[in-house]
């Protein structure tokens, strides 16, 4: 029963994962060794935060440059 139980679980957590993936786009990013714990002594909760931040950050700095 316990098995059949976290058989459905598991499955409706690929499914979870696989509508959440549809909503955003992935890269993959290899950073030097060490940049991951310089990301947090900034205050980042993770290295990804700061990526998305900084991403965005420069994205909307270059759009409103070429709108100039």
């Amino acid at each position: 029963m316990d098995n059949e139980k976290n058989e459905k679980r598991a499955a409706a957590v690929r499914q979870a994962v696989s509508k959440y993936d549809k909503t955003v786009d992935k890269i993959t990013v290899r950073l030097p060794l060490g940049t991951v714990d310089r990301i947090k002594k900034c205050g980042y909760s993770s290295a990804n935060a700061f990526a998305v931040n900084a991403i965005l950050e420069r994205l909307e700095n270059e759009e409103k440059r070429r709108r100039k």
